[in-house]
């Protein structure tokens, strides 16, 4: 498991610059010398500040950005745990549309670098996903799909080895990836008003099941990489569907107190069933391959 003292390793322990030259983007510095003395997290407002200077300047101070982008890691880090209800999640929206606009700044970084990054956000989104414990969405506090199936369509526009984060969670090796995966794949199984582990949208609770299409930032004009469409029209087939759903009822049964799994395995077998989760899967490639921060909703009902 990769933290992020090891993203700070790969980086080689870089320390504030003695000379600051970067130019902020809203014209006011001040943020820098503060994000730099800091060894705790950062005030929202600062980091926000660097975000935008990340995002929409042409030009950046490397060793600075050596210093501060795992301080923004760190963050992204904390906030995900935290299920978005801290106060930076307004600027790590911001974050994930920096990182889709610049390709995980592949370009500021070297190859040992950018895979150092790349591991620690797939294994933070995998920790996300592990506390998981309930397939009753009223009852996780703190817990929410929509957070990290979020982030899961972000990083998709970010890298293009999504398959190493898939199998990691499809393998279904523990209770609470288990219990992301069921909650997934309701999302194309059911209508709606049908589905099992979510309550009907509301207008004043809100609810739902999640749009398997929503990224968790400002990810806007990016669509998935070639290489995760590929990869995900090639693996979601109803047979691994099918498999997938069997082997997480297996795992789960005696350990949560829930008959949904064993109603999933049944109702993949359901020919209606198949043809409807079929036809969304073309429908999620479709909507990914377009413009992850765009406005869609399931044809197929």
């Amino acid at each position: 498991m990769l933290i992020i003292q090891d993203v700070i390793s790969a980086f080689g322990h870089p320390t504030p610059p003695e000379i600051i030259t970067q130019a902020p983007f809203d014209l006011d510095s001040s943020h820098y010398e503060r994000l730099c003395q800091t060894n705790d997290l950062p005030a929202p407002f600062d980091i926000g500040c660097y975000i935008d200077d990340i995002t929409y300047q042409d030009t950046l101070q490397p060793d600075l950005f050596l210093f501060l982008f795992p301080v923004c890691l760190r963050v992204w880090q904390f906030n995900l745990m935290q299920a978005h209800q801290s106060d930076y999640r307004g600027y790590m929206e911001s974050f994930s549309g920096a990182l889709a606009k610049h390709a995980g700044y592949k370009k500021q970084l070297t190859p040992s670098q950018y895979d150092a990054v790349n591991l620690f956000m797939r294994n933070v989104i995998l920790d996300k996903i592990d506390q998981e414990v309930d397939l009753s969405i009223k009852r996780c506090r703190g817990v929410s799909p929509y957070d990290w199936i979020g982030a899961i369509v972000t990083y998709g526009t970010v890298y293009q080895n999504l398959s190493k984060l898939w199998e990691n969670w499809w393998r279904v090796t523990s209770k609470g990836r288990a219990i992301a995966m069921l909650k997934y794949v309701s999302g194309l199984m059911y209508a709606e008003n049908e589905n099992p582990l979510f309550t009907p949208w509301t207008r004043g609770k809100g609810g739902g099941p999640p749009a398997l299409w929503n990224s968790d930032g400002h990810v806007y004009f990016q669509s998935w990489h070639q290489e995760n469409l590929v990869y995900l029209r090639k693996t979601l087939t109803v047979d691994y569907l099918r498999t997938s759903i069997t082997n997480a009822a297996s795992l789960l049964e005696g350990e949560i107190d829930s008959t949904v799994p064993s109603k999933m395995v049944l109702d993949i077998n359901n020919g209606d069933t198949q043809a409807r989760a079929a036809l969304r899967v073309e429908e999620l490639l479709e909507y990914l391959s377009q413009d992850v921060g765009g406005h869609y909703s399931w044809k197929t009902q």
